[in-house]
Order: structure tokens, then sequence, then C-alpha cells
């Protein structure tokens, strides 16, 4: 278990973690290009399988809809409140303390957008074997 005082001291240090997030959000626009690219594909019925067209709404879905909320609404709120409090009051305590948890459940919301993109690929393993055994026929 993380006690209070080393993720606060921890806080303190990432002196690294401010340039990588930058550099990681200079690429989300185009993630969400692409994002919206592939629902809007699977509204209009562009052709892809139906793995393929679940994927790219549930991962959309789950993008806009559990985890930039929670980013925005709850880890950020409770980042700064953990980070300008005081050790002693029992309040930042649980603030602190709950971080962790508030963590993984991201990193698990992280994974799922992972299986999403897994479901994709599948899907379009599919079209790829019927695209080729055209080209075999020709």
């Amino acid at each position: 278990m993380i006690l209070p005082h080393q993720y606060l001291a921890w806080r303190e240090e990432e002196r690294f973690i401010a340039p990588i997030m930058f550099i990681l959000l200079l690429g989300l626009p185009m993630a969400f290009y692409e994002m919206a690219k592939g629902v809007y594909g699977a509204a209009v019925g562009f052709r892809a399988s139906g793995l393929r067209h679940i994927g790219d709404v549930a991962q959309f879905v789950t993008l806009w809809t559990i985890l930039l909320p929670t980013v925005v609404l709850v880890l950020i709120p409770t980042v700064k409140e953990a980070a300008s409090c005081n050790l002693q009051e029992e309040e930042c305590i649980a603030t602190v303390v709950r971080l962790p948890r508030l963590n993984m459940t991201l990193l698990a919301l992280n994974f799922l957008m992972l299986a999403w993109d897994i479901l994709k690929y599948n899907g379009n393993r599919g079209e790829v074997a019927e695209a080729e055994e055209v080209l075999k026929e020709k």
C-alpha cells in the first residue's frame, strides 16, 4: 500500500511526466479524428465486418463517455486536491489513499481500449482473407 506521504513525495519529483504527457497529447487530435472516422463508417455502412463496426463504436463510446470524463471530472480535481492538502487532516489522507484505486481504474479502462483495438483487428482479418481470394481469382 502506498502511504500518503510517499505519494506526495513522488508527485513532487515528477519532472519527467509533464514533457511526456505533452508529447502524447500532440497525437490526440489525430486519434480523435480516426475514431470519429470509424464511427462514421459504421453509421453509413462502409464495407467492414460486424466486429470492426462494434469495435469502432465501442472504442469511441468508451473514450468519450467513460475515460475522458473520469480523467477530467475525477482524476484531475483529486490530484489537485491531494497536492494542495495537509497530511494532518483526515480528509486529505482519504483523498490520497483514493488515488491508487482511481489510477488502477484508469489502467483497466485503457486495457479495455486495447481490447477494442484487438476486436477491430480480428474483424479486419476476414476482410483481408476475402480480398486475397479475389486477387487470386484474377
